[in-house]
């Protein structure tokens, strides 16, 4: 999976929010991003697809024989004659069993293959550091998202929808294309009521667990308003440590008149 062909929509920065522990201690120590496996997210409806197997006996048919995801149910298919029988019959008149097992292997193949790191256009917004960053006691690391890098050519935008995103099998003629598109719509779709994360996934093939990065990709570290100046010393020496050299820090604090945060150098 990757962002060849929507170049022109990837930011040059994006922001990804951390707490305190050691699982920071680790990325920045190692100089490795920790990418998660999909079902792990926090939202259980992320990934979830709603698949049409077909409009007519016919179609539902031929979908699940171009399908190795459905090798079960082709073998039941088998034996039929030119007439729809026996087993046939039996999976004609489930289609929702038939759309059950294809979300089943969907989820069963990405959550053992797809390893995925999110992160987000916004560095000031109020519910992601009280989420993610401790109640803004955590910080925010900026990347730099440039086009000859890891993150650029495996980033996708996450689209925002009020329904599970539709997967149409008859739309695809071979598997490979229509595996492919199924895993990305179904990664890069979330509800509308996540919208205000502005959030961007970076996906690999190669499963969960720590990745590489270029430390000069993180360009900025943004301390929240609420960190402790023990953490903000530890943070600051860590990175100084392990040469990451590249770096602005910068700290957020509320402001004095309305619901938002501002950013300051130090």
């Amino acid at each position: 999976m990757n962002s060849s062909n929507c170049h022109w929509v990837i930011p040059q920065k994006l922001y990804k929010y951390y707490s305190i522990n050691e699982n920071l201690y680790k990325v920045i120590k190692s100089g490795s991003c920790w990418f998660s496996r999909p079902l792990d997210f926090n939202d259980p409806f992320d990934c979830n697809l709603d698949v049409s197997i077909g409009n007519s006996d016919e179609e539902i048919i031929n979908n699940i024989e171009k399908s190795s995801m459905l090798r079960l149910l082709k073998e039941e298919l088998s034996n039929r004659s030119s007439e729809v029988k026996g087993a046939g019959e039996r999976i004609l008149s489930k289609p929702s069993f038939v759309k059950k097992i294809i979300n089943e292997v969907h989820k069963y193949y990405i959550n053992q293959n797809i390893g995925v790191y999110c992160l987000s256009e916004d560095p000031l917004n109020i519910l992601m550091w009280s989420h993610y960053a401790n109640s803004h006691k955590g910080i925010c690391l900026e990347f730099d998202i440039k086009r000859d890098g890891f993150f650029y050519n495996n980033l996708l935008p996450v689209q925002y929808r009020k329904r599970y995103p539709k997967f149409e099998l008859s739309d695809y003629q071979d598997e490979e294309n229509m595996m492919f598109a199924m895993h990305q719509q179904a990664i890069c779709t979330k509800s509308i009521l996540w919208k205000y994360e502005k959030e961007w996934r970076v996906i690999t093939d190669d499963g969960c667990g720590l990745k590489k990065f270029d430390k000069q990709d993180i360009t900025r570290v943004i301390f929240g308003a609420n960190i402790s100046d023990n953490d903000k010393k530890r943070i600051l020496s860590l990175l100084k440590a392990n040469e990451y050299t590249a770096i602005k820090y910068c700290q957020c604090q509320l402001s004095e008149h309305k619901y938002s945060l501002e950013i300051c150098d130090i």
